[in-house]
């Protein structure tokens, strides 16, 4: 080949040194070699990444098309579809067009691991947001030791490791990082007042990921939790908790849980008339964001893990 002519014609006829002109570089007759054969296979099909050819990208998600998250699943294959549809359209990468395969996760641990296999062993380049469950330390093995990217995994927050999982790439922070934001306004807006921060929290890992992060964000400020209160999902009794919110005085309350929780608790406050802030996540909460009485517009503060969307 022209590359291959252009090299060889660099170097000295002598020892298969490289011309004086690139003093720096010496090459042995050994490793001339191996270039050349390497450079001879170049361009075949065989050297091709696998689920790229000369026409397509092959991509892969695996979502919950069936169980409690079903909708979401379906949602989910809907968006990508559109997307990559729309990017097909205008030429799609390289004049690439995008082949999207999608597999049933069926909502557990178990069935998202078989699903992950399968589309591995269809040949997909790479991995789109893949339902990613509570439990997935088998399906980031898997990902690891076959080399196929998981880009934009669809997770409340993500299962960081240490070190870092090299093919996992998340788009958004964690619930912890979310937190941390939080108690960063909280400590803000105290204005040098000694803030009382309190938590209400039921157990599950994501909700433990969020405590995690107010636990270390707190202590970085040297600011005392006063209050914690564990609860089973669905039966927190608001009634309770807030006369102890009162009686510890707390002034900054973070909830970690379910959204119909979360509005008993903020009606009860609003009944009460307890001046306090409210602090919770739009991902946790979802709709349910609101249903918040209007009167604790001004004192309920909740992070979005990304940018809003701008109007013109």
């Amino acid at each position: 080949t022209t590359l291959t002519r252009a090299i060889t014609s660099s170097l000295d006829p002598v020892g298969g040194r490289l011309h004086p002109a690139m003093p720096h570089y010496k090459m042995t007759s050994a490793q001339l070699a191996d270039l050349i054969a390497y450079l001879k296979q170049v361009g075949r099909e065989s050297d091709n990444e696998i689920g790229v050819t000369d026409e397509a990208i092959k991509v892969g998600a695996v979502l919950p098309l069936s169980g409690s998250l079903a909708k979401i699943g379906e949602d989910i294959k809907s968006v990508l579809v559109a997307s990559f549809a729309d990017i097909n359209r205008q030429g799609g990468i390289y004049g690439r067009r995008f082949e999207l395969l999608v597999e049933d996760s069926g909502a557990t641990s178990a069935l998202t691991l078989e699903a992950t296999r399968r589309l591995i062993d269809q040949g997909v380049f790479a991995l789109v947001a893949s339902f990613e469950p509570g439990d997935s330390g088998a399906i980031d093995e898997l990902i690891k030791s076959k080399e196929i990217p998981l880009v934009g995994p669809l997770t409340l927050s993500p299962r960081l490791t240490l070190p870092p999982n090299p093919y996992i790439f998340y788009m958004f922070p964690t619930f912890a990082d979310q937190v941390r934001t939080l108690v960063d306004f909280a400590h803000v807006t105290a204005q040098g007042k000694r803030a009382r921060l309190g938590v209400v929290y039921s157990r599950n890992n994501f909700n433990q990921d969020a405590l995690s992060g107010l636990r270390a964000q707190a202590r970085m400020y040297a600011m005392e939790i006063v209050f914690e209160q564990e609860y089973e999902a669905g039966k927190l009794n608001v009634f309770e908790a807030v006369e102890l919110l009162k009686t510890k005085h707390v002034s900054d309350v973070f909830f970690f849980g379910a959204a119909t929780d979360f509005k008993d608790l903020a009606h009860e406050v609003d009944r009460v008339k307890l001046k306090t802030h409210l602090f919770s996540s739009v991902v946790m909460l979802g709709r349910g964001a609101f249903t918040l009485p209007a009167s604790l517009s001004a004192q309920t503060f909740l992070p979005f893990p990304s940018a809003l969307p701008n109007e013109s």
